[in-house]
């Protein structure tokens, strides 16, 4: 009878395990079974081996193929609530378009920049006063600095200057919401 089980070929194999011999030898491709020297089966080796990797793929754990059910699972359904709140937040009107960020952070930046070019201009006023005091130079300097600032802090200011916001769609793709099953 230890001949039976040791030295048996591919097909007595796959019939001992009831399968065909193609999946006999995806097992064997997979690194779940292997077979001997002499590319016979050793059946009772081959039956523990491959019962142990079904019962393994049946009940979500880590296979010889790497196949991991519950952890495939458990990411697609990260997946489909990260994508269900996107999609929510579109809907609330949270959404904004980078682009559009974008610009609106350029446009600030060069107004900005503009605004703070010219505070040296008030060196012409120092300049024309006869020996001026530290003190009324610390404050011709502070009134134009808060004298800007004022002036970016003042919503008229953004409303009326800098170029155009670009007309950019807020609305993503249609197909970022596309349920990838479908």
């Amino acid at each position: 009878m230890a001949s039976l089980k040791k030295g048996s070929t591919t097909k007595a194999t796959a019939a001992h395990l009831d399968c065909v011999p193609e999946t006999l030898r995806q097992y064997a491709s997979k690194k779940i079974i292997a077979p001997l020297k002499d590319g016979s089966y050793d059946l009772d080796d081959c039956r523990v081996k491959v019962l142990r990797y079904l019962r393994n793929a049946a009940s979500g754990r880590r296979t010889a193929d790497g196949d991991n059910l519950s952890v495939e699972r458990a990411k697609l359904a990260r997946e489909q609530t990260i994508a269900a709140r996107l999609k929510n937040a579109v809907a609330a009107g949270q959404f904004c378009p980078v682009q559009v960020v974008v610009e609106v952070v350029e446009r600030r930046d060069m107004m900005v920049r503009e605004k703070c070019l010219g505070i040296p201009s008030i060196a012409s006023v120092i300049a024309n006063l006869v020996n001026p005091k530290e003190a009324e130079i610390y404050e011709i300097i502070r009134r134009e600095v808060y004298g800007c600032l004022e002036e970016l802090a003042s919503p008229e200011f953004w409303n009326d200057g800098g170029p155009p916001l670009s007309d950019a769609d807020d609305t993503p793709p249609s197909d970022i919401f596309q349920d990838e099953a479908t």
